[in-house]
């Protein structure tokens, strides 16, 4: 099931200063599969989670999300493209699942799914992309990230949210129907382009 963020009394809309880690989109929710998650933007010492979580994603997702196969994506590049982000101007989005590790019952973290849109200043809209990790597909998450993602994008006042999709990639259509959300969806070229409105 998903959750309406804007009734969160939590959060508050996004300051928009660059490099001000926006704490107050920071939540926790229970997918409608009832895996309990715990949603936050990255921070700026989160690549080595996001470097592990990109090792759990099959070719098959990193081609359908990022066109490519490759895995071992240089750290560079991550702190880059992901991490080191100006929260004005672009978002990324995390999921993580809690568990316990070993006999001491240790309590451990891990990246299940990430979001993340880019801003486009001349018309109020953002492209958006999300991926969850292949073990942990079929479990709500793909869906509560996207709701939590148009959160987040509304209160930086994005209209709307768009993405290109790969014809073979059918589960994004089964995110967007979960998620609640309205859009609309054309073929052009050889792609999908949907628009999300907010």
């Amino acid at each position: 099931m998903s959750h309406n963020y804007h009734n969160d009394k939590k959060q508050a809309p996004v300051s928009g200063n660059t490099g001000t880690y926006p704490q107050q989109l920071e939540t926790s929710r229970t997918t409608r599969k009832g895996l309990e998650l715990f949603l936050r933007p990255v921070k700026s010492n989160d690549e080595p989670l996001i470097s592990q979580f990109y090792q759990h994603l099959s070719e098959q997702a990193m081609y359908q999300r990022f066109l490519t196969v490759r895995k071992n994506i240089p750290r560079e590049e991550i702190k880059r493209k992901y991490v080191l982000i100006d929260y004005s101007s672009e978002m990324v989005l995390l999921a993580f699942h809690h568990f316990h590790h070993g006999q001491v019952k240790e309590k451990m973290e891990k990246v299940v799914g990430k979001a993340q849109y880019v801003l486009e200043s001349t018309r109020g809209a953002a492209e958006i992309s999300v991926v969850v990790r292949d073990d942990f597909q079929g479990k709500g998450i793909g869906s509560e990230l996207l709701s939590y993602a148009a959160y987040a994008a509304q209160t930086q006042g994005v209209k709307d949210l768009y993405a290109y999709v790969m014809p073979d990639n059918t589960p994004v259509f089964k995110l967007l129907k979960y998620s609640g959300l309205q859009y609309k969806s054309k073929f052009e070229e050889g792609i999908f382009i949907v628009n999300i409105y907010l």
